[in-house]
């Protein structure tokens, strides 16, 4: 992990065990810091501002977190002090309330609340490790049926195509997200509703410009536990909407709620974090 100075990094983890003066054993359930993913390290609560009450981790086991629940780690890093986090937040109490599913790599939209509302309770989320590079359309889609199978299972999938016109302008064309649909049927309507001009402009064959992006998405509801949370992060960052998203990148945390898949954390990885459009543009 950095030395000292680093602000650190959030990452969701599962607790492993208990730890002198509240401090927890965790498995990292993303890489955090050049430390990879399933590390088991010991982690205290750190105190960055005077006054400011500590919930370490023996709080969070009276509130009910047990051994086998997850937390998020926010601001994860190694110092003076060992490793710390500034807070940990409980995602899952206990092991029963799964199943729950990580995705590393992933570009989020949290959608704006329902109208009359202040609560958000759907996002989109990007699948940026499934995506695929096209010198053409016609050539992506060829290619993307295998990237499509967990976002028809964690909600309702779609695709996105991105890259740089000619001129370096970005584009970013999104088809689907708004019902269920079998991976053929999605690329069949990526192919049919995609701007010809833009078909056209993304060919770049033969030329020294980058290969467009095809990158499935699924849009979900947001675990109601956890939409307080993440109305306050929409507020904070700004992040459009369904037609226009704005994104930031992380690790997502979903847990299953009555047999349908919930998005129970988006945080950005690094904080402070900016709302980016488009997808083209995100690393």
């Amino acid at each position: 992990m950095e030395s000292r100075g680093s602000i650190g990094t959030n990452v969701p983890a599962m607790i492993r065990g208990w730890e002198k003066e509240g401090r927890a054993r965790v498995e990292l359930l993303a890489p955090a810091e050049g430390l990879p993913i399933g590390s088991e390290v010991t982690v205290g609560i750190r105190v960055e501002t005077k006054g400011r009450p500590i919930h370490d981790f023996s709080h969070l086991n009276k509130q009910g977190l047990r051994v086998g629940g997850m937390v998020l780690l926010r601001r994860l890093r190694q110092d003076e002090e060992g490793t710390t986090a500034r807070a940990a937040e409980i995602l899952m109490l206990k092991e029963a309330d799964g199943p729950a599913f990580v995705i590393q790599d992933a570009a989020s939209c949290i959608l704006p609340p329902p109208q009359g509302t202040a609560m958000v309770n759907e996002g989109i989320v990007a699948m940026l490790s499934s995506s695929i590079a096209a010198r053409s359309l016609s050539e992506g889609l060829s290619k993307v049926l295998g990237g499509l199978e967990q976002p028809s299972l964690f909600g309702l999938p779609g695709l996105a195509f991105v890259g740089r016109t000619r001129g370096g302008e970005p584009v970013e064309v999104i088809v689907g997200g708004d019902q269920s649909m079998k991976g053929n049927d999605l690329i069949a309507r990526m192919l049919r509703e995609c701007p010809k001009d833009i078909i056209k402009e993304s060919r770049t064959s033969g030329t020294s410009r980058e290969p467009w992006r095809l990158i499935p998405f699924f849009r979900a509801p947001i675990d109601p536990d956890r939409s307080s949370k993440m109305s306050a992060q929409a507020t904070n960052l700004a992040y459009g909407n369904a037609d226009e998203p704005r994104w930031t990148t992380g690790n997502v945390v979903l847990r299953v709620i009555f047999e349908k898949w919930h998005i129970c954390d988006a945080s950005p990885a690094d904080e402070p974090a900016v709302a980016t459009l488009p997808l083209i543009d995100l690393p």
